[in-house]
Order: C-alpha cells, then sequence, then structure tokens
C-alpha cells in the first residue's frame, strides 16, 4: 500500500470516529447558529469534510471537539453571511421534565421556542459563546478556543449574550403581555 493510501485510510478513521464522537455537538451548534435543520446539514457536511482535509493539523486529539465545533462556528457564520437574512424558524425540542404533564409539556416547549427565536436575533459572535456555553455546556476556556478569543473575551460574550436574552425577554414580556 502507498504512503497516500495510508494516510488516507488513517484520516478515514479519524474521520469515523470523530463524526461518531462529535456529530450531535456539530449539529446543535450549526442548527442554532443557522436557524434551519437543512443549512445546518449542510454545515455539518462542510466541517467534517474540513476536518477530514485537515485532521493532521490537529496537534492533540484530546481538543478535537473544540477543533471541530471552531470549524462549525466558521462554516455557520459563512452559511449566514451566504443567506443575508435572520433565520425566524426555531426547532421544537422536546422536554423530558414535562412530558408528563401536557400542560407543562406545552409552556416549556413555548419558552423555548422563544428563547431559540430570541437567540437567533443575537448578533453572531454572541450568539456562538451562549450556544456553545449554556447549549453544548462546554467549558469557558473551550468557548474561548473555538472563538477564537481570549478566556476573558469569551466569558464577556456570554454574559452580554445572556444579557441581551434577558433584556429581550423582559421586552417581549411588557410589549406582549406574555
Amino acid at each position: 500500500m502507498s504512503r497516500d493510501a495510508v494516510a488516507a485510510d488513517g484520516r478515514t478513521a479519524w474521520l469515523i470516529a470523530a463524526f461518531t464522537d462529535h456529530a450531535a455537538n456539530v449539529h446543535t451548534l450549526a442548527r442554532r447558529m443557522v436557524g434551519d435543520h437543512q443549512r445546518a446539514q449542510d454545515v455539518v457536511q462542510a466541517t467534517f469534510i474540513q476536518g477530514w482535509q485537515h485532521c493532521e493539523q490537529l496537534r492533540d486529539a484530546s481538543s478535537t471537539r473544540s477543533w471541530l465545533l471552531r470549524i462549525a462556528y466558521r462554516e455557520s457564520l459563512h452559511a449566514l453571511r451566504d443567506r443575508r437574512e435572520v433565520p425566524t424558524a426555531p426547532e421544537d425540542l422536546t422536554d423530558a421534565r414535562a412530558a408528563d404533564d401536557p400542560a407543562a409539556e406545552v409552556v416549556a416547549r413555548d419558552e423555548r421556542d422563544r428563547v431559540l427565536a430570541l437567540l437567533l436575533t443575537l448578533p453572531e459572535s454572541l450568539r456562538a459563546a451562549v450556544l456553545l456555553r449554556d447549549v453544548n455546556d462546554l467549558p469557558m476556556a473551550e468557548v474561548a478556543t473555538v472563538l477564537g478569543v481570549s478566556a476573558s473575551a469569551a466569558k464577556m460574550r456570554v454574559h452580554r449574550g445572556r444579557e441581551a436574552l434577558r433584556c429581550a425577554w423582559n421586552e417581549q414580556e411588557v410589549n406582549h403581555g406574555l
């Protein structure tokens, strides 16, 4: 087997393992950044193609998730810039806590939809920071790595994003009596 074939086999094995371990996190970030399922799938595909093409640049296997999420973040920004419009259709999620009470489930789904819709109105950098920290549950250092900023800048983006969400939520309640 040629050297190139061995390298391709190693990259293919890496891709399978990376996809198995991290596809859900990549899709979650992409879905919430771009706002619709089809565009998110395109972002996921582009992310793993980029990862496969450049996996030899990954210095530490333990940072694969951060590295892939950083690629997904950049691909999401490209998708949003290509689109030039704000996505408006938030994904319906299920809430296991509300499964026993249909009324609570409806309220929880409505609140999730409101939060997701408000998230989509945030600037991309704040949206990504909040999603990475609060949805993907990444440690702040990893959020900083994915965003390509310092830890203090990542903390500030998460704080500002949360504050913008809180203000938008309160404004919506006042204006619409929610």
